[in-house]
């Protein structure tokens, strides 16, 4: 994923067809069912930040005194 300053998103009225022809109200009526069927709320505490923990456990060793290893 990538994400964009607000100047580098185009807005969807400025989107053109691949063919260059205008879309036709039936193809962006199921484009956008197709769009709201994969929709769901976004609930962060279901997701992990393994980077962030294996950074933090990087953290703890080292401030014990111990070394650390590059993993190969």
């Amino acid at each position: 994923m990538t994400l964009r300053h607000a100047g580098e998103v185009t807005s969807a009225t400025e989107l053109e067809a691949p063919t260059g022809r205008e879309l036709a109200k039936r193809e962006l009526d199921m484009a956008e069912k197709f769009v709201k069927a994969l929709e769901e709320d976004f609930e962060p505490e279901r997701y992990r930040d393994d980077y962030r923990e294996r950074v933090a456990k990087l953290i703890e060793i080292k401030r014990k005194g111990g070394t650390v290893e590059p993993e190969a």
